[in-house]
Formats: C-alpha cells, structure tokens, sequence
C-alpha cells in the first residue's frame, strides 16, 4: 500500500506552471530515494473554490507537461518511471502506454526507466536511460525518436550515456541533456535533433547536465553538476558561462523578463551575465526558498517550486503559495 498523509511528510517532485494563478504539482509520501508505485496529483487554481484539487495516480511520476495537439482536448499529462503516461482532460482520465519503455512490464526491453516528458511544438516527446526518446504520434500511439542516440538493453552503467531532459523551439531543433561517468566523475553531454538521427555536440568539459531552457532559437540554456551552466545552439556552438566548477547542484534554469533564474540544491539563484557569477535570489519573504528543482513561467508570473516550496514571482514580488499535506514555510 502506499504511504498516506502522515506516514511520511509530503515531497514535491515535479511542477508544471499553467497560468500566472495555476499550477500543476506531482507529490509523494514516500521517504526521498524510494520510488513507490504512487504520485498524488495536485492542480492549483487560485481562481476556483477550492483552490486546490488532487487526484491519486499508481505510478511514480517523473515528468508532467500540458498537451493541447489539434483536434484533442487540453490534457494534463504525468508520465512515470515505467513509461505510463496519464491524461486528465474535462472529458476523464486516459492512460496510455508507452511500448517498450520502462522496466518490469511485461513489454519492457530493458532501457531502463524514463526520465522526462516535455511539449515540443504539438507533440509529446519522452526520453530515458539508455538513450530512448519517444514522440506521441496520435492517442495511444507512441514510435522511437531516438536513431543515433539509443543504447543497446544491458549497457554497463559505466559506459552508459543516461538522457535527463530535452526541449527544443520546433520539433525539427530539439535539444537533449545528458549525462555519464567519466574520469573525473560525472560528465554532461549534449544532443541534437534537427532531421532522423540525433547529433552529439561538442561541449566544454562541465558535470552532468540536468535541464535544458529554450529561451529562443538562438540561445539555448543548458544546466547541471557543480555549476554547470552553458549557451548557445547547434549552429554557433555551445559556451560555458561559468567560471569554475562549484557545489551548485543545478536542476533546473529559465530566462524571465531578462534575468536568468537558477534553481539549486541551495535555494534560488540569478545569474549576474555582466560578472559572470551567481547570486542568490533575496525574496523578501519570511522564510527564503530553499532547494528549488522547477523553475517555469507562464502568464508572465515565474513560479519556483522545490520540495517543500511553492513560490511565484510578478516582476515586483513574491508569494508563497502553500501546498496541502505539505510541510508549511513562512511567508
């Protein structure tokens, strides 16, 4: 059975930012490294009564995303470990499977366990360990997207390269962040899809990469391990913005109204582009932010999420919005 209210405090592993008054939440009861079979789903609207609504799904939820392909009704969409991904629309919940994804499903081919979902232009596309991408073609069909990047069943972990996130401006330019074990520990690596096949890109030496940022077709941010922090794009090449290695474990990164945020494992940061260096984020609120793993924008509010918080930011100032079940922060 699965942990409930109270066995374990509650952790937010995932945030999706709909709208400058809404947001979508993925939680566990779990303690932090056990992957049980079981997300609480969380939809904020600041508009409704209540405000808050929650569903259970029984699956571990790795990744949410918005879908709104044409001819299909807007869905929100949670995609676990094993590759289930679960749309819920106005008109119920759907689930679909993705084949061959995953492991211990009776279709599983022992890729390993997915990693992301992300919209790129109208589709849906999910990656994984073991270098599979998968694109939504149409309801409950799902192909590999992944020639020139998917890894045979069984890789030895040392030589694997384990896809974190992708993103991308169309779905003819995406970007994928990757990362493997390398001399000096864990190393990043960069892909990208412009046709049929994936193309590695030639990167600086920086730690594992962890999130990808398309702030437009010409710059693309990319983050992860000990301060890893790159720009640039396919064309023109990738450039390293930070000036040395560091402790900032870096999960996630987006570019909001010319200032570029960073969420860390030591709270929230912004990137000072004219110093090169990074500075953390002093939100006026009681308690500051503490690990932050989302960073998105939508509606032009920028809402920051991490563990045990849940924050939005205006341009002028910050709100702490407060989670149900949720360990509560000042604020």
């Amino acid at each position: 059975m699965p942990d409930e209210p109270g066995d374990t405090p509650m952790t937010i592993t995932g945030a999706l930012a709909l709208s400058a008054s809404s947001v979508y939440l993925s939680a566990t009861f779990s303690t932090p490294g056990d992957y049980t079979p079981h997300t609480r789903l969380f939809l904020y609207d600041e508009g409704s009564a209540p405000p808050w609504t929650a569903h259970d799904a029984g699956f571990f939820t790795v990744g949410l995303e918005k879908h709104a392909a044409p001819g299909e009704a807007v869905a929100l969409c949670a995609l676990s470990l094993n590759g289930e991904v679960e749309l819920w629309s106005p008109r119920g919940v759907a689930l679909e499977q993705i084949p061959e994804a995953g492991l211990y499903r009776p279709t599983s081919k022992g890729y390993g366990f997915l990693t992301a979902l992300r919209r790129v232009g109208d589709r849906l596309f999910a990656c994984g360990s073991a270098g599979q991408v998968y694109r939504r073609l149409a309801p409950g069909r799902w192909a590999h997207a992944d020639a020139g990047l998917l890894q045979a069943p069984g890789v030895d972990f040392k030589d694997l390269v384990r896809p974190i996130d992708l993103q991308g401006p169309a779905e003819d330019d995406i970007y994928l962040a990757a990362q493997q074990l390398g001399p000096l520990g864990l190393e990043g690596s960069l892909y990208h899809l412009g046709g049929l096949r994936w193309r590695r890109l030639e990167v600086p030496s920086i730690g594992g990469l962890n999130a990808v940022h398309v702030e437009s077709a010409q710059r693309i941010w990319v983050c992860g391990h000990e301060g890893a922090l790159l720009v640039g794009n396919h064309r023109d090449g990738f450039r390293s913005v930070s000036k040395e290695r560091s402790p900032h474990l870096f999960h996630a990164v987006a570019m909001y109204k010319e200032t570029l945020y960073l969420g860390s494992n030591f709270g929230l940061f912004r990137y000072d582009l004219e110093r090169r260096r990074v500075v953390r984020v002093r939100t006026g609120l009681e308690q500051e932010l503490r690990y932050i793993h989302t960073i998105e924008q939508a509606g032009g509010v920028l809402w920051c999420v991490g563990p045990t918080d849940v924050a939005r930011f205006d341009g002028e100032a910050w709100t702490r919005v407060h989670a149900p079940e949720a360990p509560k922060s000042a604020g």
